[in-house]
């Protein structure tokens, strides 16, 4: 089939909108090709035309579904694939289809769902005067049909789309209404003290300023995956950011537990046990729940009510060091033998880490598990895919587990390690900041896999040793800019009492108690002391990403409490951060 296509009617800047009046309300479960599981909101503002493009492309046989709304689209859309095999292309103000395609009934072969849809108008666009058009008049074109909508599976593309062109963010903010168990066991009810985000975030009198600065600066909002189905797509949380054109992003919490990548994958978004065992009840504490889609089953990203999302980005929390083994530092000392065997003595092996051993294989196992889940998330979301960052630790966690470097410490010093205290020193003596050296291994790893990553958000224990971590934010910063990836720094709190905080003296974070000071604004205080040390110190700079939020009991806030004008809200210390980011 040859197609009849004039560029020459193309308007690059012309906009369209099309208006679907039904009888019929949404349905509760879109199929395949429903542009809702693409991102389309349908508000009539919110430009839908890449969601409307990536369900039209993700339909190899069947039907695209626009359900009742208006949708507004700016650029050209490819062919709509029905049952039938007719065609038609949606350019920015003209039709235009295959040359057998009858003109008459153009509503026909168009947009169809299951069942009757009445009254279909397009407005903006026109019938090409040599397909049956008026010159200059609007097309307004009404048909009644019943159709089987046939969908077909989605075919991955062999590689994920380019990374957006958009500006690098430098803010984002990741609320935690999950304080107390932050997504490892959002089903105890009794630690989830912040409600949910619809009752709070989803209402815009409460954060208006703190908006403005994620849309001025590129933000993102952050969302634990637990989170998504007590959202509702339509109202609330979701639909208000869309409104704003702030991107959503998303945090894998299964990433950190001892399983196979694909084996993780395949139950964050599929739902899928995991050896055998509901993940979603064992780990996470949901069971059989009546506030929310069971996940198990369906996977995280199902809304509150019924329907699949996409988000913008996912972030992979912490896996390395986290799933290498730990050392007992005791046994480590006191065991007579060859250096060998005191490691094996002291080498404390979950089962998952012993099947994986030697450290080197371990090490690299973890690396891979990252590419299978991608891999799981590719396949599933096809030209959808979310882009990609991580979390990565910054912690004397390193030092302790990182076999290779505790080598190169003993052989450095033979009669190393009599005593555990000469252990948990070697941060302070000699740290070997190999971490940054795996970092690389693994953006190597997902560079060659076609992932490379947006933002790698650097996780700090601002408590233990600051200059260990200073230093070692300087050298991640340095090898992060040569791979052209974004760092991002986590600022957060989660190792102080409930009546601590941090402060910046001018040189360095000190650690202090006040009892007559409230939690919240003691966390907000310290969130914002991390920041100006961060600026003062010199390792903020233009182009690295900030992510204000909390791991932790604090702030605790619920509704309306979380308004950016009350001193102790999360809304009102990223306010405040953001301040500290200008020149």
């Amino acid at each position: 089939m040859r197609k009849r296509f004039n560029a020459g009617w193309i308007t690059w800047l012309a906009i369209v909108v099309i208006a679907l009046a039904a009888q019929a309300a949404f349905a509760a479960e879109p199929t395949r090709g429903d542009v809702r599981a693409f991102g389309a909101v349908g508000d009539g503002k919110a430009d839908d035309t890449v969601a409307i493009q990536n369900a039209v492309e993700s339909v190899q046989q069947g039907t695209v579904y626009l359900p009742s709304s208006v949708y507004r689209i700016t650029a050209a859309i490819p062919e709509v694939f029905v049952k039938n095999g007719r065609n038609i292309t949606i350019t920015n103000n003209v039709f235009d289809y295959f040359e057998h395609l009858d003109p008459v009934n153009i509503r026909r072969d168009f947009i169809t769902k299951a069942g009757d849809v009445d009254a279909l108008t397009v407005i903006g666009n026109k019938l090409r005067e040599d397909c049956g058009g008026v010159p200059g008049e609007q097309s307004q074109l009404k048909h009644n049909v019943a159709r089987q909508v046939m969908p077909q599976p989605v075919v991955a593309p062999p590689s994920p789309p380019p990374p957006p062109a958009s500006p690098a963010a430098a803010f984002s903010f990741a609320p935690n209404q999950l304080a107390g168990s932050p997504w490892y066991r959002p089903g105890d009810q009794d630690r989830v003290i912040n409600g949910h985000l619809d009752e709070s975030f989803g209402q815009r009198d409460w954060w208006p300023i703190l908006l403005r600065n994620l849309k001025t600066h590129h933000g993102a909002f952050g969302i634990p995956a637990a989170e998504i189905g007590h959202l509702k797509d339509s109202g609330g949380l979701l639909a208000l950011i869309r409104s704003e054109g702030i991107p959503v992003s998303v945090e894998l919490p299964a990433f950190t537990q001892p399983h196979d990548g694909s084996q993780l994958a395949r139950a964050e978004i599929h739902g899928e046990a995991v050896d055998g065992v509901n993940v979603f009840s064992g780990i996470f504490r949901i069971d059989a729940p009546n506030d929310r889609p069971n996940p198990f089953g369906a996977g995280w990203f199902i809304t509150g009510d019924g329907t699949p999302f996409i988000p913008d980005e996912i972030v992979f929390d912490e896996r390395i060091p986290n799933l290498l083994p730990e050392f007992d530092a005791a046994v480590l000392a006191q065991t007579p033998g060859t250096w060998e065997e005191r490691k094996q003595a002291a080498r404390k092996l979950h089962p998952f880490m012993a099947a994986r051993q030697p450290y080197d294989r371990l090490l690299g196992s973890l690396m891979e598990d990252y590419v299978k889940y991608l891999e799981v998330a590719r396949a599933h979301w096809g030209e959808r895919m979310p882009a990609v960052s991580l979390h990565w630790n910054v912690n004397p966690a390193w030092e302790w587990r990182d076999e290779k470097g505790l080598d190169a410490i003993h052989a450095a010093n033979p009669a190393w390690c009599t005593t555990p205290g000469e252990f948990h020193r070697i941060v302070f003596t000699s740290p070997q900041y190999n971490s940054v050296r795996y970092l690389d291994q693994l953006l190597d790893v997902l560079n060659t896999a076609g992932f490379k990553p947006r933002t790698v958000f650097m996780d700090v224990d601002w408590n233990y040793s600051l200059p260990y971590v200073t230093e070692l934010l300087r050298r991640h910063k340095a090898s992060l800019d040569a791979r052209g990836v974004q760092m991002g720094i986590n600022v957060v709190e989660a190792g102080l009492g409930e009546q601590e905080e941090l402060f910046y003296d001018g040189h360095n974070l000190q650690r202090r108690v006040d009892p007559d000071t409230s939690p919240n604004v003691l966390y907000e205080n310290t969130l914002v002391a991390i920041m100006a040390f961060l600026r003062g110190s010199g390792i903020y700079e233009p182009g690295m990403q900030i992510r204000a939020g909390s791991w932790s009991r604090r702030p605790a806030e619920t509704g309306a409490q979380v308004d950016e004008a009350s001193e102790g809200s999360l809304a009102h210390a990223a306010n405040r951060i953001v301040v500290l980011l200008e020149p």
